[in-house]
């Protein structure tokens, strides 16, 4: 039997709450609620997660000794035990000794699982929120936030550290609910039970029962979600360079990550969510990561991750949502705002060139020399300014300063900025 991560005496009431949760959805319609649902409902290694204690909990009413993957026997058991009218209806709805409905989807290794279901269009935003808003207190840590975020996109969540990131992401994957505004997720209100195993998640600060090895937790995974591939997970620990076999107290900080950035991948899932997912990686498997978003955003799923490496966001991600103090600021594709960057050239002369040649030149908002190299910042077209440069002297070299996006950002964030409008 797999050792299960460490749960402390908070998750007790989080459990409780978790399981009223499950209970009002069953009753509201959502019927076969399983084990796999409810692994999805809550992050399973985080100690602010009351997973394993609801699941106690539903185990002593029903389904003690089950393995966990039959479990959703026992959790739909604690709930219909008390309506005998439904239980007498699942009863004669499947023939005897029939436990099918406690075995979660079995995809096949030959194809990329379906990218949507459970009544999502292709046309649908896989991720859509609508004057989202959430307060703790006195504080605003999320202001009127609409965006969609639709299928085979990458979105980049930036931001700097308390601008709102994470409270969204928790948002969107139900683990706080909004103080006004709304967020539906693959179609459903963001937390609903049954999406949750659709979603690949890795929260911002991963952790895990440090006896774990990486197989124990992938295992574990697959047997909560109803989903097994091991080949796939055997995949993603090659391209990662991860040994599985490590307890992850003994990781280092890279190698924990790579742990979650692989459970979050491992069952093929539509939406992928991902807080500061390259955090702690080398740059080999930062690389490697960024090939695997792509990948994966190309067989229909939808990525959103925060990160503050502005490059990889460039690289990477085919949409920016950009947030400041809790508000959107900017939302675009990433075309369209390196369209609209400033640029930097650095010209390098064979002598000290002569600066008068840029001025009134259209788009070049500053000029600065050092020696023989000079640096041209351009808004807008670069054809005037080259053909300022070389009335300024004998070019010998032009390269492009490439933090197109950086600029962008800290033109955003700085107080002299101008406001880019969302659209």
């Amino acid at each position: 039997m797999l050792a299960l991560p460490v749960i402390d005496a908070r998750d007790q009431l989080r459990g409780v709450v978790l399981a009223i949760e499950v209970e009002r959805a069953v009753h509201d319609g959502a019927a076969g609620v399983t084990a796999a649902d409810l692994a999805q409902s809550v992050p399973l290694v985080s100690p602010d997660d009351g997973l394993e204690t609801a699941l106690s909990a539903l185990s002593r009413n029903g389904g003690d000794g089950l393995p966990v993957a039959d479990r959703s026997c026992a959790v739909t058991g604690w709930f219909t035990h008390r309506d005998p009218v439904a239980r007498r209806r699942r009863r004669r709805a499947r023939p005897a000794n029939d436990r099918s409905r406690c075995r979660g989807p079995q995809p096949s290794l030959s194809g990329p699982q379906p990218p949507l279901s459970g009544g999502v269009r292709v046309h649908d935003p896989i991720v859509h929120t609508h004057g989202l808003t959430k307060r703790f207190g006195s504080t605003t840590a999320v202001q009127d936030l609409s965006l969609s975020l639709y299928p085979g996109r990458i979105l980049g969540f930036l931001g700097p550290n308390g601008a709102g990131k994470t409270t969204t992401i928790r948002i969107l994957m139900g683990m706080l609910r909004p103080t006004s505004g709304r967020a539906t997720v693959l179609g459903k209100p963001a937390g609903d039970v049954a999406t949750r195993r659709r979603i690949g998640y890795l929260p911002g600060d991963l952790r895990v029962d440090p006896r774990l090895t990486g197989t124990d937790l992938f295992a574990w995974f697959a047997r909560l979600r109803g989903q097994h591939e091991p080949d796939l997970v055997a995949a993603l620990c090659d391209r990662l360079g991860l040994d599985p076999s490590r307890r992850f107290g003994a990781l280092s900080k890279g190698n924990r990550q790579k742990v979650g950035i692989i459970q979050a991948l491992s069952h093929r899932p539509e939406l992928l969510i991902l807080d500061e997912p390259t955090t702690g990686l080398d740059p080999i498997a930062q690389r490697e990561f960024l090939v695997l978003l792509r990948e994966t955003a190309a067989r229909g799923a939808a990525v959103l991750f925060s990160s503050h490496v502005l490059p990889e966001v460039e690289h990477a991600a085919t949409d920016v949502a950009i947030i400041r103090g809790g508000r959107l600021v900017t939302y675009a594709a990433v075309a369209d705002l390196l369209d609209r960057a400033r640029r930097r050239i650095e010209l390098r002369y064979a002598s000290p060139p002569a600066t008068a040649a840029f001025d009134g030149v259209p788009g070049v908002v500053d000029v600065t020399v050092d020696g023989a190299t000079l640096i041209v910042t351009i808004d807008g077209p670069v054809g005037p300014a080259l053909r300022a440069a070389t009335d300024a002297g004998m070019v010998q070299r032009v390269m492009p300063v490439d933090d197109d996006l950086e600029n962008l950002f800290m033109t955003i964030y700085s107080d002299r900025g101008d406001r880019i409008e969302v659209h």
